[in-house]
C-alpha cells in the first residue's frame, strides 16, 4: 500500500475527542495564571474556548460536575478581566452549556454575583469589564431564563441602569438585550411578569418620548424589546382595556414609516407589528387572562374590540397605506420610502406566517396559513 493510500485510509481524531474536559480546564487555568492581572491573550482564549465548548457537549455529566467549580472560576475570571466580543460570547456559551449538562445549582449564585457587580455604585471597573459582565448576564438570561424567574426583577433593574444617562451606546444596547431576554423568557403567569412587563414598557415609552432617538441600532433594539413583550404574550399591553396595545401599535407604525431609520430598523418594527398581531389571537393565554380579569363590561368589550382589529391595524393597513401613497407619490425623495415600507411589511407577514406554522398541530397551522394567504390576496 502506497503512502498516499495509507494517508487516505488513516483515521484522524479531533483533539476534543482525545483529551478530556479536565485537560482543557487546566489549560484555561494556565492561561489565566500566566496573565496575572492583565487581560489574557485573546487569540489563545479564542482557540481554547472553542475546544472547551465542544468538550462540554461530549463529556459525561459526572465528569462535568467533578471539574465544574474550577471551570466556572476560570471562565468568570476571563469575564471579570474583560474580553473581546467573540471571547465573551464563547465564555457565555460555555457557561450555559455547563449549567445545562452539569450542575445547575451554581447558576443562581452566579447570576446574583453578576447582578451585584453591575449594581455596585462604588465600582471602579472599566466599561469594558462591565460590558463583558453584562453580556454574559444577557446570554445566561436568554438561554436559561425560564429558571431565573426569581431574579428577573433585579435583572430589569440592571438593564435600566445600563440605559441611564451617560452610558455609552454599547452599554445601552446590552441593557436593551437584557431587558428583552428577561421579558421574553418569563412565563405570562409568573408572579413577577406584571412588574417585569411594566418596567419594560417604561423603557420603551421613555424612549418614544425622547426627542433625541439616538443611533439607528438603538431604535432597532427598542423595537426588539417591544417585540419580546409581545412574544411573551404582552400581558401588560392588554391592561387598561388594551390602551397600551394601541400605544404599542402607534409606536411601531411610527418607526416603520420614519424616513430617518435604516431598512434594518424598519424591518425590526415590521416584525414587532407581526408579533403584536400574533399576541392578539384568541389562543394567547395572556390575552385570555386579561379578558377574564376585566370585570367591567364596557372595558371588556373595548379590549375585545382592540384585539379583534389588531391584525388589520398592524399587518394590513400599513401595507395598504404605503402601497396607495407610493402609487400616487410624485416625489422622487419619498417614493423609495413607500417601497421600503412595503418590503418591510412583507417581511413581517413572513414572520407572522412562521409563527403560525410553529404553533399548534400541523393541520390547524395549514388552515391558518390558507386563511392568511386569502387575506394577502384580498389586499392586492
Amino acid at each position: 500500500m502506497s503512502q498516499q493510500q495509507r494517508s487516505i485510509n488513516a483515521v484522524f481524531y479531533d483533539e476534543e475527542d482525545c483529551l478530556g474536559f479536565d485537560v482543557f480546564v487546566a489549560e484555561l487555568e494556565l492561561i489565566l495564571g500566566t496573565s496575572r492581572d492583565r487581560r489574557p491573550d485573546q487569540v489563545q482564549l479564542l482557540e481554547l474556548l472553542q475546544k472547551l465548548q465542544a468538550s462540554i457537549s461530549t463529556s459525561e455529566s459526572s465528569v462535568l460536575k467533578k471539574h465544574q467549580k474550577r471551570c466556572e472560576a476560570a471562565l468568570y475570571g476571563i469575564i471579570y478581566k474583560g474580553g473581546c466580543a467573540v471571547v465573551r460570547n464563547l465564555v457565555a456559551t460555555c457557561l450555559s452549556r455547563l449549567y445545562a449538562a452539569g450542575d445547575m445549582l451554581p447558576l443562581f449564585s452566579s447570576v446574583y454575583a453578576l447582578q451585584t457587580f453591575l449594581q455596585d455604585k462604588n465600582s471602579t471597573a472599566t466599561e469594558a469589564v462591565r460590558l463583558s459582565v453584562l453580556d454574559v448576564l444577557v446570554h445566561l438570561t436568554a438561554t436559561m431564563g425560564r429558571y431565573l424567574a426569581s431574579s428577573s426583577i433585579e435583572s430589569m433593574a440592571v438593564a435600566a441602569k445600563a440605559l441611564g444617562k451617560g452610558s455609552s451606546s454599547s452599554m445601552k444596547l446590552a441593557g436593551l438585550r437584557l431587558a428583552a431576554a428577561v421579558a421574553e423568557t418569563l412565563p405570562h403567569n409568573d408572579r413577577n411578569t406584571a412588574v417585569v412587563q411594566a418596567e419594560a414598557w417604561k423603557l420603551v415609552e421613555r424612549h418614544s418620548k425622547d426627542k433625541e432617538k439616538g443611533p439607528d441600532e438603538l431604535r432597532a433594539a427598542y423595537a426588539v424589546l417591544l417585540a419580546a413583550m409581545c412574544r411573551a404574550g404582552g400581558s401588560f399591553l392588554w391592561t387598561a382595556a388594551g390602551f397600551y396595545a394601541e400605544e404599542a401599535l402607534k409606536m411601531a407604525v411610527a418607526g416603520l414609516t420614519d424616513e430617518a431609520v435604516s431598512q434594518t430598523t424598519r424591518e425590526a418594527f415590521a416584525v414587532t407589528l407581526a408579533d403584536l398581531a400574533a399576541a392578539a389571537q384568541q389562543s394567547n393565554a395572556a390575552l385570555a387572562a386579561a379578558l377574564e380579569a376585566e370585570k367591567k363590561p364596557a372595558k371588556r368589550q373595548q379590549l375585545e374590540k382592540t384585539a379583534s382589529i389588531m391584525f388589520q391595524a398592524a399587518m394590513v393597513q400599513p401595507f395598504v397605506d404605503a402601497a396607495v401613497q407610493g402609487s400616487v407619490c410624485t416625489s422622487r425623495a419619498l417614493a423609495p420610502l413607500y417601497q421600503d415600507v412595503c418590503t418591510a411589511v412583507a417581511l413581517g407577514w413572513s414572520h407572522y406566517a412562521s409563527k403560525l406554522t410553529a404553533a399548534g398541530p400541523a393541520a390547524a397551522a395549514q388552515d391558518a396559513l390558507v386563511a392568511l394567504a386569502l387575506r394577502a390576496v384580498s389586499m392586492l
